[in-house]
């Protein structure tokens, strides 16, 4: 084990006194001054229609959000969801978009800067699933695509910014 001199110990310590000094919010960051623009604080914003878990969710561009599948815990038969709903940043609203084709939780969901679109990726129901869909947001459809090789689900799945296509990994 390596340990540390005590001079650099004694330079840690200020260090650290000094940047509490210094950044006062850092020491005080659960409280929120009345302009939250003086310190980053949580804000609470419209509360997403569905409640629900293990779903998919990326945003645009623009910031909004688009929040895809889950599961919301009633039951095998109704539980998965294959609601998409977006939330619009400047309006502080959700809408519902087109529907997915499957109710899925679990799935990889990305967006995809060069096209615009979203991708949705495998997920389960009761099983693992290889689909591949696209979700066009100019005209609200989804467009199936080639599966994936592998069936899965808890996974991340990204796209490359040079527009050559979607990437999982679990």
């Amino acid at each position: 084990m390596r340990k540390l001199s005590l001079s650099k110990l004694i330079s840690f310590c200020i260090f650290i006194i000094v940047l509490f000094l210094i950044h006062p919010s850092i020491s005080n960051a659960e409280t929120c001054p009345n302009n939250p623009s003086d310190n980053p604080c949580w804000v609470q914003k419209a509360p997403m229609p569905t409640a629900r878990r293990d779903l998919g969710v990326a945003s645009d561009l623009m910031g909004n959000i688009y929040a895809a599948g889950g599961y919301d815990g009633t039951g095998v038969i109704t539980g998965f969801k294959n609601k998409l709903e977006k939330y619009n940043i400047n309006t502080n609203s959700w809408e519902e978009k087109a529907s997915a084709p499957v109710h899925r939780n679990a799935m990889g969901f990305t967006f995809h800067s060069p096209t615009g679109k979203f991708y949705y990726a495998g997920g389960y129901n009761e099983g693992y699933f290889s689909e591949l869909f696209q979700y066009d947001p100019g005209s609200n459809t989804w467009t199936q695509k080639s599966p994936m090789i592998v069936p899965r689900a808890y996974f991340g799945l990204v796209t490359n910014s040079n527009g050559r296509g979607i990437r999982s990994k679990y």
